[in-house]
């Protein structure tokens, strides 16, 4: 059995859960993309203010 996984955090600019899951679900095809059976954490955007 094999597993990947995509791991993010609830930002404070979330306006609800379709951010959160997109976010999850990039970070899971970055998981496939090197080499599957990892844990991908998903990167946070930094705003420049």
């Amino acid at each position: 059995m094999r597993a990947s996984f995509g791991v993010t955090a609830l930002d404070a600019g979330d306006t609800g859960i379709e951010a959160l899951l997109s976010r999850a679900d990039a970070a899971l095809y970055r998981s496939k993309q090197l080499g599957r059976d990892r844990v991908t954490l998903a990167e946070r955007e930094t705003a420049l203010a």
